[in-house]
């Protein structure tokens, strides 16, 4: 028993050795390619879907931003000087989570708006039976419009821009809106 033993460590060892070999080769290799760390492309500022161009103006075809603009973003608290932060508690943490899914189904749908509208309303439509009260409601409900149009059902974009107005009567993306149902 004990030679089985001795042999079976040796075995592990082995692979232990050549493993740890590979890894330090490969790294070897790795940082002396040159190529390590490419640098990033930069981000083309007039590209479409960019909210402003290089200029800090909205792009051509879409409306200013009204005068005193100011995002709706939540309130920061203000620190008393040493003091740290709370640590988010789980219910924080699992509406950030959420969030971050919102934010994954709206952007993969806003992407495919233009190219493949049918798949964009369904997962926007996803979007809508998982987070009915999401954050990003008002930002889906634009771009099922928007996929709607898109398809060439113009009854479904009638009736769902008349329910976003009703829903988002301030809304700074009616008039956007407005251009799609024309």
């Amino acid at each position: 028993m004990s030679e089985r033993r001795d042999r079976q460590g040796w075995i592990w060892g082995g692979l232990l050795v050549a493993s740890l070999a590979t890894a330090v080769v490969g790294l070897v290799d790795w940082l002396s390619s040159g190529d390590a760390d490419p640098a990033p492309e930069p981000l083309a500022l007039d590209q479409p879907g960019m909210p402003f161009g290089p200029s800090g103006e909205p792009p051509p075809g879409e409306p200013p931003l009204p005068e005193g603009f100011v995002p709706n973003l939540p309130a920061v608290p203000t620190l008393a000087p040493g003091a740290r932060p709370e640590r988010a508690s789980a219910e924080g943490e699992g509406r950030l989570s959420d969030l971050a899914a919102e934010m994954r189904l709206v952007q993969e749908a806003r992407g495919m708006i233009a190219t493949e509208p049918a798949v964009a309303l369904s997962l926007l439509d996803q979007h809508r039976a998982r987070f009915p009260e999401g954050a990003l409601r008002e930002e889906r409900e634009v771009y099922a419009i928007e996929a709607l149009a898109a398809l060439g059902r113009t009854d479904e974009v009638e009736r769902r821009y008349l329910e976003f107005r009703e829903d988002f009567p301030e809304s700074s993306l009616t008039e956007r809106l407005q251009r799609v149902v024309e």
